[in-house]
């Protein structure tokens, strides 16, 4: 019947992101001073690899900046934000998120 047919959901298949697109992606979302550009390029490489999903580069990338928050006193965090030229979100912060969005499998 029509309406049955009207139920059935569509999927909708985008293009895989490259390395490249994902980098400017997050870049244009949080500039280019938050996160080290060796760090982008590794969450970026990594989900190129895997399908290019701009929504699973961004989730990582706010991992990151969480975890980098998270490493930081109060006073170390206004000390890092007063240095203009470093940015915050180092290689070992995106370690950390890709660990944790890594799936565990039981041996």
């Amino acid at each position: 019947s029509p309406l049955r047919d009207h139920h059935h959901a569509h999927k909708l298949v985008f293009p895989a992101y490259s390395e490249a697109d994902l980098i400017s992606i997050v870049q244009e979302r949080v500039g280019k001073k938050v996160i080290d550009l060796e760090a982008l390029q590794m969450i970026s490489r990594k989900v190129a690899s895997e399908g290019g999903n701009a929504n699973e580069v961004l989730k990582i990338t706010s991992e990151a900046v969480t975890n980098c928050h998270g490493s930081f006193t109060m006073e170390e965090l206004v000390h890092e934000l007063d240095d203009d030229h470093k940015p915050l979100v180092h290689v070992s912060h995106v370690i950390q998120a890709l660990q944790e969005n890594t799936p565990t499998t039981l041996n």
